[in-house]
């Protein structure tokens, strides 16, 4: 919660992952404090553009976030331990959606 708190401007999504740690805490369970903390709407597919997802690994959470922040003014953010935004950086950075995993005319 006090990560979450610190946030200075109101995200329009989270995407939630757990890294690959054991002690680290389930990714359902982080987009629960993510909805409690920013009070975002529990549907995937409002009409606020307020949404939290939970992604399977943090290569696929950087991949939606890619894709949801697509065609918007936004930036997208990495909040958690170096070595998972070590992880995910290559992605943000690389331009492209890693089609092998998901495309952006696919449902995730």
């Amino acid at each position: 919660d006090i990560l979450l708190n610190q946030v200075q401007y109101r995200p329009c999504a989270f995407v939630c992952v757990r890294p690959d740690n054991l002690r680290a805490l389930p990714a359902e369970q982080l987009a629960a404090a993510v909805r409690e903390v920013w009070q975002l709407p529990d549907s995937q597919d409002n009409q606020y553009n307020e949404m939290v997802r939970v992604a399977e690994t943090a290569e696929l959470g950087a991949v939606l976030a890619r894709i949801l922040a697509l065609g918007r003014q936004v930036a997208v953010c990495a909040l958690g331990s170096l070595y998972m935004v070590g992880n995910i950086r290559p992605i943000l950075l690389s331009g492209r959606y890693c089609g092998e995993l998901v495309r952006p005319d696919q449902p995730v």
